[in-house]
């Protein structure tokens, strides 16, 4: 009998269930409906914004749960957190397989750019070359304004 292959979200969803059971960590209905919810999500968001989401879905959970969750989905790499500006963190979901892009925000309409450079990368390999490393990850962030 062929095994089906496993989807995306389920790839996601044990990698997140394994990282809860090595650290011995409960599996609630709330971390397994959040991490549904940010695996959905195609931009960048913050609590605020996922608590208003998850009270209009009548799932409530408190902004405590969503941090602790947040912060658990962060050191099992599946969400990136940034400061783009102030004091606030925005969160990305980190979709498996896809080149690392970088950001360029510019700072008085607030709006964030997505892009990615071959140069980027190329810069990456060489570091890794030179410094005899493996780089886990990289951010790199333009802030800029109109003309």
């Amino acid at each position: 009998m062929k095994r089906k292959t496993p989807d995306k979200f389920e790839t996601i969803q044990n990698k997140f269930l394994k990282y809860l059971e090595d650290n011995k960590m409960r599996v609630t209905q709330e971390r397994i409906k959040i991490l549904k919810i940010v695996a959905k999500t195609d931009e960048h968001f913050d609590v605020d914004t996922l608590y208003s989401y998850m009270r209009d879905s009548k799932f409530r959970v408190s902004r405590a749960t969503l941090y602790n969750t947040l912060d658990i989905l962060l050191d099992c790499g599946i969400v990136h957190k940034h400061q783009f500006s102030g004091d606030s963190f925005e969160y990305e979901f980190v979709k498996e397989g896809e080149e690392g892009h970088h950001h360029l925000i510019n700072t008085e309409t607030k709006k964030v750019i997505e892009f990615q450079d071959k140069r980027i990368d190329r810069i990456k390999r060489e570091l890794e070359m030179k410094h005899g490393v493996v780089i886990d990850s990289c951010q790199l962030i333009f802030y800029a304004h109109n003309k």
